[in-house]
């Protein structure tokens, strides 16, 4: 999911349009449930629109976009003067450890 407007924590929330997952205290089928300890999937400041897909071999892979086009009054992009600009990112594996 991604909730906008968490304060910066350190290093912690420095994106605007953090992406990542609650820890759910109770069953979430029964509507029976807490959200608790949101975490980010990607601590990057520009990290954006993460996609998932099941590989052929059942792997939970995901990959984002590297870039924010709307916020250039926080940081600037070079790349534009070669003709090209953002990127996706490495893909990676997820995985649920611990239940």
């Amino acid at each position: 999911m991604s909730p906008q407007g968490i304060d910066a924590e350190d290093i912690k929330y420095n994106n605007i349009y953090q992406s990542g997952y609650y820890i759910i205290d109770g069953d979430y089928k029964t509507n029976n449930y807490k959200l608790r300890d949101f975490e980010e999937l990607d601590r990057g400041f520009d990290f954006y629109a993460p996609q998932t897909f099941e590989d052929s071999k059942g792997r939970r892979i995901l990959i984002g976009w590297m870039g924010l086009p709307d916020i250039e009054d926080l940081y600037s992009n070079p790349t534009t003067d070669y003709g090209w600009q953002h990127a996706l990112t490495i893909p990676r594996e997820l995985k649920i450890k611990n239940n």
